[in-house]
Protein backbone atom coordinates (compact mmCIF):
# COMPACT_ATOMS: atom_id res chain seq x y z
CA UNK A 1 0.00 0.00 0.00
CA UNK A 2 1.59 3.27 -1.13
CA UNK A 3 0.80 6.67 0.32
CA UNK A 4 0.25 8.56 -2.93
CA UNK A 5 -3.18 10.18 -2.87
CA UNK A 6 -3.93 13.21 -5.11
CA UNK A 7 -4.32 15.43 -2.03
CA UNK A 8 -1.02 14.38 -0.50
CA UNK A 9 0.70 17.70 -1.15
CA UNK A 10 -1.87 19.45 0.96
CA UNK A 11 -1.72 16.74 3.62
CA UNK A 12 2.05 16.99 3.76
CA UNK A 13 1.73 20.40 5.40
CA UNK A 14 -1.69 19.88 6.93
CA UNK A 15 -1.11 16.56 8.70
CA UNK A 16 -3.95 16.87 11.19
CA UNK A 17 -6.32 16.15 8.30
CA UNK A 18 -5.03 12.57 8.45
CA UNK A 19 -4.76 12.12 12.20
CA UNK A 20 -7.36 9.87 13.76
CA UNK A 21 -9.45 12.12 16.01
CA UNK A 22 -11.46 9.54 17.92
CA UNK A 23 -10.20 7.33 20.74
CA UNK A 24 -9.90 3.60 20.33
CA UNK A 25 -13.17 1.75 20.43
CA UNK A 26 -13.42 -1.24 22.78
CA UNK A 27 -15.14 -3.08 19.90
CA UNK A 28 -12.44 -2.19 17.38
CA UNK A 29 -11.34 -5.12 15.27
CA UNK A 30 -7.65 -5.98 14.82
CA UNK A 31 -7.94 -4.84 11.21
CA UNK A 32 -9.35 -1.44 12.28
CA UNK A 33 -6.70 -1.07 14.97
CA UNK A 34 -3.99 -1.88 12.46
CA UNK A 35 -5.41 0.69 10.04
CA UNK A 36 -5.34 3.33 12.80
CA UNK A 37 -1.68 2.54 13.50
CA UNK A 38 -0.88 2.75 9.79
CA UNK A 39 -2.69 6.07 9.35
CA UNK A 40 -0.87 7.70 12.25
CA UNK A 41 2.44 6.25 11.09
CA UNK A 42 1.99 7.80 7.65
CA UNK A 43 1.04 11.15 9.20
CA UNK A 44 4.27 11.24 11.21
CA UNK A 45 6.47 10.15 8.34
CA UNK A 46 4.93 12.51 5.81
CA UNK A 47 5.76 15.49 8.01
CA UNK A 48 9.44 14.57 7.90
CA UNK A 49 9.62 13.20 4.35
CA UNK A 50 7.47 15.45 2.13
CA UNK A 51 6.65 14.59 -1.45
CA UNK A 52 8.04 13.38 -3.81
CA UNK A 53 9.53 10.96 -1.27
CA UNK A 54 7.43 7.79 -1.34
CA UNK A 55 5.99 6.15 1.79
CA UNK A 56 5.04 2.49 1.51
CA UNK A 57 3.30 0.30 4.09
CA UNK A 58 3.88 -3.35 3.36
CA UNK A 59 4.23 -6.78 4.96
CA UNK A 60 6.38 -8.01 2.10
CA UNK A 61 10.06 -7.58 1.32
CA UNK A 62 11.48 -4.28 0.12
CA UNK A 63 11.75 -3.66 -3.62
CA UNK A 64 15.47 -4.02 -4.42
CA UNK A 65 15.10 -1.69 -7.40
CA UNK A 66 14.03 1.23 -5.19
CA UNK A 67 16.45 3.32 -3.14
CA UNK A 68 15.45 3.03 0.52
CA UNK A 69 16.06 6.04 2.79
CA UNK A 70 14.66 4.46 5.95
CA UNK A 71 12.63 1.49 7.17
CA UNK A 72 10.49 1.42 10.31
CA UNK A 73 8.55 -1.05 12.40
CA UNK A 74 5.24 0.60 13.46
CA UNK A 75 4.06 -0.58 16.87
CA UNK A 76 1.51 0.64 19.40
CA UNK A 77 2.62 0.35 23.04
CA UNK A 78 -0.78 0.44 24.70
CA UNK A 79 -1.61 4.02 23.70
CA UNK A 80 -3.56 5.21 20.68
CA UNK A 81 -0.65 6.53 18.65
CA UNK A 82 2.11 4.26 17.39
CA UNK A 83 5.85 4.51 17.65
CA UNK A 84 7.99 4.07 14.55
CA UNK A 85 11.03 1.97 15.46
CA UNK A 86 14.20 1.51 13.44
CA UNK A 87 14.75 -2.04 12.27
CA UNK A 88 18.30 -2.25 13.66
CA UNK A 89 18.01 -4.48 16.78
CA UNK A 90 20.08 -2.47 19.26
CA UNK A 91 18.60 0.89 18.28
CA UNK A 92 15.04 -0.48 18.28
CA UNK A 93 15.51 -1.97 21.75
CA UNK A 94 16.86 1.32 23.12
CA UNK A 95 13.98 3.28 21.61
CA UNK A 96 11.26 1.42 23.56
CA UNK A 97 12.93 1.87 26.94
CA UNK A 98 11.66 4.72 29.07
CA UNK A 99 12.83 6.13 32.38
CA UNK A 100 9.64 8.03 33.12
CA UNK A 101 8.32 7.83 36.69
CA UNK A 102 4.80 7.67 35.25
CA UNK A 103 5.03 4.21 33.71
CA UNK A 104 3.06 1.57 35.57
CA UNK A 105 4.70 -1.74 36.48
CA UNK A 106 2.89 -3.54 33.66
CA UNK A 107 4.07 -0.94 31.14
CA UNK A 108 7.66 -1.29 32.36
CA UNK A 109 7.54 -5.07 32.03
CA UNK A 110 5.96 -4.82 28.56
CA UNK A 111 8.67 -2.45 27.35
CA UNK A 112 11.42 -4.56 28.94
CA UNK A 113 10.20 -7.76 27.28
CA UNK A 114 9.69 -5.97 23.96
CA UNK A 115 13.19 -4.51 24.13
CA UNK A 116 14.59 -8.04 24.55
CA UNK A 117 12.57 -9.22 21.57
CA UNK A 118 13.80 -6.31 19.46
CA UNK A 119 17.42 -6.73 20.56
CA UNK A 120 17.37 -10.39 19.49
CA UNK A 121 15.48 -9.71 16.25
CA UNK A 122 12.56 -11.91 17.30
CA UNK A 123 10.06 -9.02 17.45
CA UNK A 124 11.01 -7.95 13.94
CA UNK A 125 10.05 -11.43 12.71
CA UNK A 126 6.76 -11.47 14.63
CA UNK A 127 5.60 -7.98 13.65
CA UNK A 128 5.80 -8.02 9.87
CA UNK A 129 4.43 -4.64 8.80
CA UNK A 130 7.00 -2.09 7.64
CA UNK A 131 6.85 1.56 6.74
CA UNK A 132 9.48 2.19 4.07
CA UNK A 133 10.73 5.58 2.95
CA UNK A 134 12.09 5.54 -0.58
CA UNK A 135 13.13 7.97 -3.27
CA UNK A 136 13.55 7.99 -7.03
CA UNK A 137 16.43 9.45 -9.04
CA UNK A 138 14.36 12.54 -9.89
CA UNK A 139 14.12 13.43 -6.18
CA UNK A 140 17.71 12.81 -5.12
CA UNK A 141 18.18 16.39 -3.89
CA UNK A 142 14.89 16.71 -2.01
CA UNK A 143 15.53 17.84 1.60
CA UNK A 144 14.57 15.19 4.16
CA UNK A 145 14.60 15.24 7.93
CA UNK A 146 17.07 12.39 8.29
CA UNK A 147 19.59 14.29 6.14
CA UNK A 148 19.05 17.37 8.28
CA UNK A 149 19.71 15.40 11.48
CA UNK A 150 22.87 13.82 10.08
CA UNK A 151 24.18 17.26 9.21
CA UNK A 152 23.17 18.61 12.62
CA UNK A 153 24.93 15.84 14.58
CA UNK A 154 27.79 15.27 12.15
CA UNK A 155 27.33 11.52 11.83
CA UNK A 156 24.96 8.88 10.43
CA UNK A 157 21.91 8.48 12.65
CA UNK A 158 18.93 6.22 13.17
CA UNK A 159 15.64 7.63 14.38
CA UNK A 160 12.56 6.51 16.26
CA UNK A 161 9.40 8.61 16.02
CA UNK A 162 6.45 8.83 18.40
CA UNK A 163 3.36 11.00 18.06
CA UNK A 164 1.99 11.04 21.60
CA UNK A 165 -1.61 11.06 22.83
CA UNK A 166 -4.37 13.02 21.13
CA UNK A 167 -4.30 16.59 22.48
CA UNK A 168 -3.89 20.14 21.25
CA UNK A 169 -0.08 20.08 21.52
CA UNK A 170 0.29 16.69 19.81
CA UNK A 171 3.50 16.57 17.77
CA UNK A 172 6.12 14.10 16.58
CA UNK A 173 8.98 13.50 18.99
CA UNK A 174 12.08 12.01 17.37
CA UNK A 175 14.63 10.00 19.31
CA UNK A 176 17.97 10.36 17.52
CA UNK A 177 20.28 7.37 17.91
CA UNK A 178 23.75 6.46 16.73
CA UNK A 179 24.12 3.45 14.47
CA UNK A 180 25.24 1.52 17.59
CA UNK A 181 22.03 2.41 19.44
CA UNK A 182 23.14 5.19 21.82
CA UNK A 183 20.74 8.11 22.21
CA UNK A 184 22.10 11.43 20.92
CA UNK A 185 19.06 13.64 21.44
CA UNK A 186 15.32 14.02 21.49
CA UNK A 187 13.82 16.30 18.87
CA UNK A 188 10.38 17.89 19.04
CA UNK A 189 8.80 18.88 15.74
CA UNK A 190 6.35 21.79 15.78
CA UNK A 191 4.00 21.60 12.82
CA UNK A 192 1.15 24.02 13.59
CA UNK A 193 0.75 27.38 15.29
CA UNK A 194 0.54 26.01 18.84
CA UNK A 195 3.30 23.41 18.63
CA UNK A 196 5.67 25.83 16.87
CA UNK A 197 5.13 28.46 19.56
CA UNK A 198 5.60 25.90 22.35
CA UNK A 199 8.86 24.77 20.79
CA UNK A 200 10.19 28.32 20.69
CA UNK A 201 9.04 28.88 24.27
CA UNK A 202 10.76 25.73 25.53
CA UNK A 203 14.00 26.77 23.84
CA UNK A 204 13.83 30.14 25.60
CA UNK A 205 13.14 28.42 28.93
CA UNK A 206 16.08 26.01 28.59
CA UNK A 207 18.39 28.94 27.85
CA UNK A 208 17.09 30.62 30.96
CA UNK A 209 17.61 27.51 33.08
CA UNK A 210 21.27 27.34 31.98
CA UNK A 211 21.74 30.66 33.76
CA UNK A 212 19.70 29.69 36.84
CA UNK A 213 20.89 27.64 39.81
CA UNK A 214 18.35 24.81 39.87
CA UNK A 215 20.21 22.06 41.72
CA UNK A 216 17.51 19.49 42.45
CA UNK A 217 15.67 19.41 39.11
CA UNK A 218 17.91 18.60 36.14
CA UNK A 219 16.64 19.79 32.74
CA UNK A 220 18.00 18.63 29.39
CA UNK A 221 20.53 20.79 27.55
CA UNK A 222 19.38 22.75 24.53
CA UNK A 223 21.26 21.45 21.48
CA UNK A 224 19.44 23.20 18.64
CA UNK A 225 16.43 25.43 18.09
CA UNK A 226 15.42 26.61 14.66
CA UNK A 227 13.44 25.87 11.55
CA UNK A 228 13.59 23.09 9.01
CA UNK A 229 11.39 23.71 6.01
CA UNK A 230 8.07 24.87 7.55
CA UNK A 231 8.63 23.01 10.83
CA UNK A 232 9.96 24.30 14.16
CA UNK A 233 12.69 22.01 15.48
CA UNK A 234 13.83 21.73 19.10
CA UNK A 235 16.67 19.31 19.90
CA UNK A 236 17.55 18.57 23.52
CA UNK A 237 20.05 16.24 25.14
CA UNK A 238 19.14 12.84 26.47
CA UNK A 239 19.15 12.98 30.26
CA UNK A 240 21.79 10.73 31.74
CA UNK A 241 23.30 10.26 35.14
CA UNK A 242 23.12 7.91 38.05
CA UNK A 243 20.62 5.08 37.83
CA UNK A 244 17.01 6.02 38.40
CA UNK A 245 14.95 4.63 41.23
CA UNK A 246 11.26 3.81 41.20
CA UNK A 247 8.89 5.53 43.59
CA UNK A 248 5.14 5.63 43.80
CA UNK A 249 3.62 8.32 41.60
CA UNK A 250 2.18 9.81 44.80
CA UNK A 251 5.74 10.70 45.91
CA UNK A 252 5.76 14.39 45.07
CA UNK A 253 9.25 15.94 44.58
CA UNK A 254 8.48 18.99 46.70
CA UNK A 255 12.09 20.06 47.27
CA UNK A 256 12.77 20.17 43.53
CA UNK A 257 9.46 21.95 42.90
CA UNK A 258 10.35 24.67 45.39
CA UNK A 259 13.71 25.01 43.66
CA UNK A 260 11.99 25.53 40.29
CA UNK A 261 9.56 28.01 41.84
CA UNK A 262 12.61 30.14 42.71
CA UNK A 263 13.99 30.34 39.15
CA UNK A 264 12.54 33.83 39.42
CA UNK A 265 12.79 35.21 42.98
CA UNK A 266 9.54 35.07 44.91
CA UNK A 267 7.57 38.30 44.98
CA UNK A 268 5.04 38.91 47.75
CA UNK A 269 2.02 41.01 46.94
CA UNK A 270 -1.73 41.39 46.97
CA UNK A 271 -3.58 39.15 44.56
CA UNK A 272 -5.72 41.87 42.97
CA UNK A 273 -2.62 43.88 41.92
CA UNK A 274 -0.59 40.91 40.65
CA UNK A 275 0.07 40.43 36.90
CA UNK A 276 -1.25 36.88 37.29
CA UNK A 277 -4.68 38.18 38.34
CA UNK A 278 -4.68 40.83 35.60
CA UNK A 279 -3.99 38.08 33.04
CA UNK A 280 -6.98 36.08 34.26
CA UNK A 281 -9.18 39.18 34.22
CA UNK A 282 -8.08 40.08 30.68
CA UNK A 283 -8.85 36.53 29.55
CA UNK A 284 -12.47 36.92 30.65
CA UNK A 285 -13.47 38.55 27.34
CA UNK A 286 -12.13 35.54 25.39
CA UNK A 287 -14.46 33.01 27.04
CA UNK A 288 -17.77 32.79 25.21
CA UNK A 289 -21.25 31.54 26.00
CA UNK A 290 -22.26 29.86 29.24
CA UNK A 291 -18.66 29.11 30.15
CA UNK A 292 -17.83 32.79 29.76
CA UNK A 293 -20.65 33.76 32.10
CA UNK A 294 -19.50 31.23 34.71
CA UNK A 295 -15.87 32.32 34.46
CA UNK A 296 -16.79 36.01 34.84
CA UNK A 297 -18.99 35.27 37.86
CA UNK A 298 -16.17 33.33 39.53
CA UNK A 299 -13.66 36.13 39.04
CA UNK A 300 -16.18 38.64 40.36
CA UNK A 301 -16.79 36.52 43.47
CA UNK A 302 -13.08 36.23 44.13
CA UNK A 303 -12.59 39.96 43.63
CA UNK A 304 -15.21 40.76 46.28
CA UNK A 305 -13.88 38.44 48.96
CA UNK A 306 -10.13 38.55 48.47
CA UNK A 307 -9.30 42.23 48.75
CA UNK A 308 -5.98 42.63 50.55
CA UNK A 309 -5.03 38.93 50.44
CA UNK A 310 -1.26 38.56 49.94
CA UNK A 311 0.46 35.63 48.24
CA UNK A 312 3.95 34.68 47.10
CA UNK A 313 4.44 34.57 43.32
CA UNK A 314 7.20 32.64 41.57
CA UNK A 315 7.65 30.32 38.61
CA UNK A 316 6.43 26.84 37.69
CA UNK A 317 7.34 24.13 35.22
CA UNK A 318 3.73 24.13 34.04
CA UNK A 319 3.33 20.41 33.26
CA UNK A 320 5.17 18.58 36.04
CA UNK A 321 3.73 15.08 36.09
CA UNK A 322 5.11 11.62 36.96
CA UNK A 323 5.54 10.87 33.24
CA UNK A 324 7.69 13.98 32.64
CA UNK A 325 10.35 13.11 35.21
CA UNK A 326 12.57 10.41 36.69
CA UNK A 327 13.94 10.15 40.23
CA UNK A 328 17.69 9.86 40.78
CA UNK A 329 19.34 7.93 43.59
CA UNK A 330 20.70 11.14 45.10
CA UNK A 331 17.16 12.51 45.51
CA UNK A 332 17.24 14.89 42.56
CA UNK A 333 14.94 14.50 39.58
CA UNK A 334 15.47 14.59 35.85
CA UNK A 335 12.75 16.78 34.37
CA UNK A 336 11.78 17.33 30.76
CA UNK A 337 9.02 18.99 28.65
CA UNK A 338 9.49 22.61 29.75
CA UNK A 339 7.24 24.11 27.07
CA UNK A 340 4.62 25.32 29.60
CA UNK A 341 7.03 27.13 31.95
CA UNK A 342 5.62 30.38 33.37
CA UNK A 343 6.64 33.03 35.87
CA UNK A 344 4.59 35.24 38.17
CA UNK A 345 2.19 32.53 39.38
CA UNK A 346 1.28 31.68 42.99
CA UNK A 347 3.93 29.30 44.32
CA UNK A 348 2.82 25.70 44.75
CA UNK A 349 1.16 25.28 41.34
CA UNK A 350 3.56 22.49 40.31
CA UNK A 351 2.72 20.39 43.38
CA UNK A 352 -1.01 20.81 42.76
CA UNK A 353 -0.69 19.98 39.07
CA UNK A 354 1.37 16.87 39.80
CA UNK A 355 -1.19 15.63 42.32
CA UNK A 356 -4.23 16.39 40.15
CA UNK A 357 -2.75 14.72 37.07
CA UNK A 358 -1.41 11.63 38.88
CA UNK A 359 -4.63 10.98 40.79
CA UNK A 360 -6.91 11.83 37.88
CA UNK A 361 -5.21 9.03 35.98
CA UNK A 362 -5.29 6.69 38.98
CA UNK A 363 -8.90 7.50 39.94
CA UNK A 364 -10.17 7.69 36.39
CA UNK A 365 -11.51 11.26 36.43
CA UNK A 366 -10.57 14.89 36.89
CA UNK A 367 -13.00 15.15 39.80
CA UNK A 368 -11.26 12.36 41.70
CA UNK A 369 -7.86 13.94 41.06
CA UNK A 370 -8.96 17.32 42.41
CA UNK A 371 -10.75 15.73 45.38
CA UNK A 372 -7.62 13.81 46.38
CA UNK A 373 -5.50 16.93 45.99
CA UNK A 374 -7.85 18.97 48.16
CA UNK A 375 -7.63 16.42 50.97
CA UNK A 376 -3.82 16.67 50.90
CA UNK A 377 -3.40 20.44 50.47
CA UNK A 378 -1.47 21.03 53.72
CA UNK A 379 1.26 18.50 52.91
CA UNK A 380 1.48 19.73 49.30
CA UNK A 381 1.68 23.46 50.02
CA UNK A 382 3.57 23.66 53.32
CA UNK A 383 6.81 23.32 51.33
CA UNK A 384 5.94 26.64 49.67
CA UNK A 385 5.13 28.45 52.93
CA UNK A 386 1.47 28.80 51.96
CA UNK A 387 -0.60 29.71 55.00
CA UNK A 388 -3.19 27.03 55.90
CA UNK A 389 -6.06 29.45 55.39
CA UNK A 390 -4.85 30.16 51.84
CA UNK A 391 -4.45 26.61 50.54
CA UNK A 392 -7.97 26.31 49.02
CA UNK A 393 -7.46 29.73 47.44
CA UNK A 394 -4.21 28.62 45.79
CA UNK A 395 -5.93 25.44 44.54
CA UNK A 396 -8.75 27.55 43.08
CA UNK A 397 -6.31 29.89 41.34
CA UNK A 398 -4.42 26.91 39.91
CA UNK A 399 -7.65 25.47 38.50
CA UNK A 400 -8.56 28.85 36.98
CA UNK A 401 -5.13 28.95 35.31
CA UNK A 402 -5.66 25.40 34.05
CA UNK A 403 -9.04 26.47 32.67
CA UNK A 404 -7.36 29.34 30.81
CA UNK A 405 -4.88 26.94 29.22
CA UNK A 406 -7.42 24.30 28.30
CA UNK A 407 -9.95 26.78 26.92
CA UNK A 408 -7.26 28.42 24.80
CA UNK A 409 -5.99 25.08 23.51
CA UNK A 410 -9.54 23.88 22.76
CA UNK A 411 -9.59 26.31 19.83
CA UNK A 412 -6.41 24.88 18.30
CA UNK A 413 -6.18 22.00 15.87
CA UNK A 414 -6.90 18.74 17.70
CA UNK A 415 -7.99 20.64 20.81
CA UNK A 416 -11.76 20.28 20.52
CA UNK A 417 -11.93 17.42 23.04
CA UNK A 418 -10.88 19.86 25.78
CA UNK A 419 -14.19 21.74 25.78
CA UNK A 420 -15.90 18.99 27.76
CA UNK A 421 -13.07 19.09 30.31
CA UNK A 422 -13.32 22.87 30.69
CA UNK A 423 -17.01 22.50 31.58
CA UNK A 424 -16.17 19.96 34.29
CA UNK A 425 -13.36 22.18 35.54
CA UNK A 426 -15.72 25.14 35.99
CA UNK A 427 -18.11 22.95 38.00
CA UNK A 428 -15.24 21.89 40.27
CA UNK A 429 -14.11 25.50 40.77
CA UNK A 430 -17.68 26.54 41.54
CA UNK A 431 -17.77 23.97 44.33
CA UNK A 432 -14.62 25.46 45.89
CA UNK A 433 -15.80 29.09 45.93
CA UNK A 434 -17.86 28.90 49.17
CA UNK A 435 -14.77 27.75 51.10
CA UNK A 436 -12.66 30.48 49.49
CA UNK A 437 -15.31 33.07 50.37
CA UNK A 438 -15.36 31.95 54.01
CA UNK A 439 -11.62 32.43 54.20
CA UNK A 440 -11.96 35.85 52.57
CA UNK A 441 -14.48 37.06 55.15
CA UNK A 442 -12.75 35.51 58.17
Amino acid sequence: MTDAQPSEKEAARDPHSRIRLTPASPNESPEEAGKAISDDAVVMARLLWPEPVALTLSRGPADPAVRQLAEFLPLRLGERAPILLPITPRAAARAVRRRSQGLRARQRWTRWLLSIGLATGLAQRVFRERLRVSIGPEAANVPTFDKFLEELFGQPVLISISLGPLRANRKPVVQVLTTRGSTLAFVKVGWNTLTRSLGRKEAETLRRLERASVRTAVPPRLLYAGAWESLEVLAVSALRGRATVLRRSSSVPLVAMRDVSSVTPWVYGQLETAPFWHRLAAFRSSVLGAQGQSFSRMLHTLTLCLSGKALAFGSWHGDWTPWNMAWQRNGTVQLWDWERFETGVPVGFDALHYSVEAHSRRGGSLRSGVAHTRRHLPELLTAFDVAPDHDVLVLTLYLLELFRRWYTDSHEELGGQLLAKTAILLEIIDGLLPDVARVGTA
